[in-house]
């Protein structure tokens, strides 16, 4: 089972009131100790090593991708990194109900021990 720390939701334009409104709270986040990037931070990574996507489905079929590669450390060693790529979930504010989905990404490092597992058997 893959688990997920990090949920990105965004308001529907509909509800935005103002710019400043749109600038601070168009983004609702469901975070528990994870780390999130940005598509900026992701491409970057992306150029810097080599990331092999893997494509799986969880147990409600929700199609998923993960990005595996290794990075090199301070020591010269090298450590494994797994990235989850997902699309940003469109929501009523105050409803909590799905719209649908946008077309902006977010992606999470993910930190959970079965996960590097599962991706070093798909990726081998």
């Amino acid at each position: 089972m893959i688990r997920c720390l990090i949920f990105l939701f965004s308001r529907m334009y509909s509800e935005v009131k103002t710019i400043k409104t749109l600038m601070i709270d168009l983004y609702m986040r469901y975070n528990v100790n994870g780390i999130k990037l940005d598509s900026n931070g992701f491409n970057k990574l992306s150029k810097g090593i080599t990331l092999h996507p893997i494509t799986s489905s969880s147990a409600k079929n929700k199609k998923i991708k993960l990005y595996s590669g290794k990075m090199p450390t301070l020591s010269g060693n090298y450590q494994s990194v797994v990235i989850r790529e997902d699309i940003i979930t469109e929501i009523h504010p105050e409803k909590f109900e799905t719209l649908g989905n946008t077309f902006s990404k977010y992606y999470e490092v993910c930190t959970h021990r079965q996960i590097y597992e599962f991706a070093e058997n798909k990726v081998e």
